[in-house]
């Protein structure tokens, strides 16, 4: 129960540091193709990181929901 909720607060605070800044989000979610090995693979955890927040933050949030479906005492 307390782990779910760590894992919403830990996918919602990575998303804050993530989320990328006005007008830059189609070259977020797209890592760039062209440049050396390194180059092109810097933007891959990141994008991957932004697809994959919203899937988990939903899973995770109606697992916390179901959980304490009936309150906190029961």
């Amino acid at each position: 129960q307390a782990n779910d909720l760590r894992y919403t607060r830990d996918v919602t605070l990575g998303l804050i540091a993530v989320w990328p800044r006005r007008g830059q989000w189609l070259r977020t979610l797209r890592p760039s193709q062209a440049g050396k090995l390194p180059a092109r693979l810097y933007g891959w955890p990141r994008a991957v990181g932004l697809w994959a927040a919203l899937p988990a933050l939903l899973l995770v949030t109606t697992g916390v929901l179901r959980v304490f479906q009936d309150g906190f005492d029961g």
